[in-house]
């Protein structure tokens, strides 16, 4: 199992790309057949509907989250915060991906590798 940090546009449009990375990640959960879980930063909007917080805290809270995870996927669309996530990630070294496909790919690899003795 890995875990997938899902990074991306918010601040433009929070409803509207909080139900695209849901959608996203559902897909990919899927596909995966449960072995990437994703984590969906974006899910934060109701924590901070009942409890607001300043962007830094929700950039610094979500970095922290991130550098937990095995690998992010970085989804289409403008968002400085999503590539400081990416920036972050790669200084990190946790591998970053642009295509489910790729992340798929790398998740299926790490998974043979991780089952093999010694």
């Amino acid at each position: 199992m890995k875990l997938v940090y899902i990074a991306g546009p918010y601040t433009s449009n929070p409803c509207q790309n909080s139900h695209d990375a849901i959608k996203i990640a559902d897909g990919l959960y899927r596909e995966s057949h449960e072995q990437i879980v994703p984590i969906i930063p974006h899910l934060n909007t109701l924590w901070d509907v009942v409890v607001p917080h300043s962007y830094e805290f929700w950039i610094n809270y979500d970095l922290q989250i991130m550098s937990r995870c095995d690998a992010v996927l970085r989804t289409p669309g403008v968002s400085p915060g999503g590539d400081g996530e990416v920036k972050r990630a790669h200084e990190l070294g946790i591998p970053v991906f642009t295509t489910i496909e790729g992340l798929l790919r790398w998740a299926e690899q790490s998974e043979v590798r991780d089952a093999l003795p010694g």
